[in-house]
């Protein structure tokens, strides 16, 4: 045992740091899009939908990863080194072949990628002749694969980051609350404020200076639940109803900013910073504002999935790389986020509707 420690604990070590040169090396020349680490990204952005997926993905990639080494060394790589003559050097290419079209499902850089670890792999089995350290070796390099994927979809903008959220919207559409507005763009059934639209409604008919207190609940990926409020003062009782749909917008898409501010300013790995300013939320609200206006028809909305599918995959990888920080709300609204600023005070800062 003191023999045999040392050696699986170089092996590994060395292996690792060969994976790591060659998810380098395959990044800097195949990128981490579609055509490179992309698929890769996917798998794991796909699997962290929800921590009861990601955990069955986790002990399904440690089995598979294991067995796949028992696969490899049992039945193509030893018994090709058992031969003799020539036969027995063709253990290692062998074993690194059959390690690399493990990988063809993904894209040929990643065979490639496969092809350069397997050799490192068989070559530290030939070492050994023990298929378990590599199993352990395996288990715990996509261990860390995994884990560091989402460190790095975390921690801030990146190929990682757009690969998560493109798979999280992904599941989105799938759930039927990521639809399409024909003219419009993406909305986001989450982030229409129809009960908040309808409380500032009823509360433009109130009194000079009566409170809004409109309020939220901010709840990260480590399940902690944090409650936003801000309180709005009616600077006077609205003239009309369209006054009044002025000034319930107003609040309403300020107090959206401000929640998607509060994403923005938390920890990296609270994963809110993830969706923070995303594509589909202020856009959505506004989009829920426009249709209330008086007189408005509401935005016809795309529900078909295999149309939703394709539009996705055609325009997701972009969208997500684009936060939207402003939405450029119509002059009565911004007029009435002035008329709010100059109105009773009230705490916190003016509205922030541009």
């Amino acid at each position: 045992m003191k023999r045999t420690l040392p050696r699986w604990l170089l092996a590994i070590a060395a292996i690792d740091a060969l994976g790591l040169g060659c998810v380098l090396v395959t990044w800097a020349l195949a990128g981490g899009g579609e055509g490179g680490m992309g698929p890769y990204l996917e798998a794991v952005g796909h699997a962290a939908v929800t921590p009861g997926r990601l955990l069955l993905y986790c002990a399904g990639i440690a089995a598979y990863s294991a067995l796949l080494e028992l696969g490899l060394r049992s039945l193509v790589q030893e018994p090709i080194a058992r031969r003799t003559g020539r036969l027995a050097h063709l253990a290692v290419p062998a074993a690194a072949l059959a390690y690399a079209l493990t990988h063809a499902i993904y894209h040929p850089a990643g065979v490639l990628y496969a092809a350069l670890l397997g050799t490192g792999t068989a070559l530290a089995y030939a070492w050994l002749r023990d298929w378990r350290p590599l199993a352990l070796w395996h288990v715990q390099w996509n261990a860390l694969a995994i884990g560091g994927t989402l460190i790095l979809a975390l921690w801030g903008p990146g190929d990682p980051r757009d690969a998560a959220l493109f798979a999280y919207k992904a599941e989105a559409i799938e759930r039927g609350t990521l639809v399409h507005a024909p003219g419009w763009g993406w909305v986001d059934r989450t982030h229409l404020p129809h009960e908040q639209l309808d409380q500032a409604l009823a509360w433009t008919r109130g009194l000079p200076g009566d409170p809004l207190v409109l309020d939220a609940v901010l709840t990260d990926a480590l399940g902690q639940r944090t409650p936003l409020a801000h309180t709005y003062a009616l600077p006077a009782t609205a003239r009309d109803a369209r006054h009044a749909w002025a000034l319930s917008c107003a609040v309403v898409l300020d107090f959206h900013a401000r929640h998607e501010q509060a994403q923005a300013d938390q920890p990296w790995w609270t994963g809110t910073r993830l969706s923070a300013f995303q594509f589909d939320d202020l856009p959505s609200v506004l989009r829920a504002c426009l249709d209330r206006e008086p007189g408005a028809t509401p935005a016809a909305l795309t529900t078909d999935l295999a149309d939703l599918r394709t539009r996705w995959h055609r325009e997701g990888h972009d969208l997500v790389r684009t936060p939207i920080v402003v939405v450029d709300a119509p002059s009565a609204v911004r007029e009435a986020a002035r008329e709010l600023a100059r109105g009773p005070a009230h705490p916190g800062a003016p509205p922030t509707v541009r």
